[in-house]
């Protein structure tokens, strides 16, 4: 189970019902990105769908599609708020969570997972970066992961 708590700050990584593992936690900045696309997207359409609900000018004094208007419009402020809220939050957790990898002591965990987490490059990518396997990155990987673990303890 996932701790669902994006604003846990590095101090508080815990939630009710569990600890959060260095995997989940790192993982939130990537969680809370993907919300920010998917909400970019979302924008997207209701601003498809204002402009789409303009009645035809024959229409323009009779009220006609003004509700569908504005409706879009209250919908494109509402999700432009948190659209607002959702990056200064992604900003300061991006910071957080490079604090907690910039005391990784190893330069190549380090990278790695920079390169995951912050950047959001493939394994495969960060492999071909590295000049090795995969696999391989997954065991850096994993090294890295009990390194974080360390540091969250010691918060």
């Amino acid at each position: 189970m996932m701790c669902r708590h994006p604003k846990t700050t590095v101090t508080e990584h815990t939630c009710r019902e569990h600890t959060m593992t260095a995997k989940e936690y790192l993982n939130r900045y990537r969680e809370l990105d993907d919300t920010v696309n998917s909400r970019f997207e979302e924008l997207d359409r209701w601003k498809a769908i204002a402009t789409k609900s303009s009645p035809p000018q024959r229409y323009e004094n009779c009220g006609m599609n003004s509700d569908k208007v504005g409706k879009a419009a209250a919908e494109i402020a509402d999700l432009q708020n948190k659209i607002d809220e959702d990056i200064i939050q992604l900003i300061e957790m991006r910071e957080e969570i490079r604090k907690t990898i910039t005391a990784v002591d190893n330069p190549r965990l380090r990278t790695l997972l920079e390169r995951y987490y912050i950047c959001r490059n493939t394994w495969e990518n960060i492999a071909e970066a590295f000049d090795c396997s995969v696999r391989t990155v997954y065991y850096w990987h994993h090294k890295a992961l009990k390194k974080v673990e360390e540091i969250l303890k010691i918060s």
